[in-house]
């Protein structure tokens, strides 16, 4: 005869499904319970959709979160991982530790990307290139981000993405548009 388990961690996962088989009830993504899937809030029986229906505001974040577009800029771009060596002593200049010691090995990140292009297009058109590091030093994460530009196209941050949007293809052709860009520059 076997022994009988006296050991109740052994038993969590028959316990936990015999519970779910008896729950018929449906639940948002916090765990609530929910009485109806397919029916919004409404004030009154034709009246206007209520912003506290959490069912539905759940429902909406899921819908519009389930594809992920491609980023604005730097959307096409490879990455490398590897470590940095250091090769001289530059403490002089910096207090930045990875910096400190020759021969010292700090874990990093390089990201080479295409400004404006998307995935899909070639790699070879006329574009700003992209170059971000990110070192992982025992002081925290260092980002170092860089455009090939001798000077950055505006001076104004409120304009960039005025700028950006210019030199995206048009929506319906899908083509690239001379005209939005020297509306840009021009006003």
């Amino acid at each position: 005869m076997p022994f009988p388990n006296f050991d109740k961690c052994d038993e969590q996962l028959a316990e936990y499904k015999a519970m779910k088989q008896s729950l018929d009830t449906v639940c948002l993504t916090n765990g609530c319970p929910l009485s109806s899937r397919t029916t919004s809030l409404t004030a009154g029986p034709k009246g206007p959709l209520l912003l506290q229906d959490h069912a539905l505001l759940d429902d909406l974040t899921h819908f519009d979160r389930e594809r992920i577009p491609p980023r604005v800029v730097h959307a096409k771009g490879v990455g490398v991982h590897g470590h940095f060596e250091c090769t001289h002593d530059i403490s002089k200049y910096t207090r930045a530790k990875l910096f400190g010691e020759v021969g010292k090995k700090t874990e990093m990140f390089v990201r080479f990307s295409l400004v404006k292009a998307e995935p899909g297009h070639p790699d070879v058109m006329r574009d700003l290139r992209g170059f971000a590091m990110k070192f992982y030093t025992e002081e925290g994460n260092w980002d170092l981000v860089a455009n090939n530009t001798p000077i950055f196209f505006v001076r104004d941050p409120m304009l960039f993405s005025q700028f950006i949007r210019t030199q995206k293809p048009h929506p319906r052709t899908s083509l690239r548009e001379a005209n939005p860009q020297w509306d840009f520059w021009v006003s």
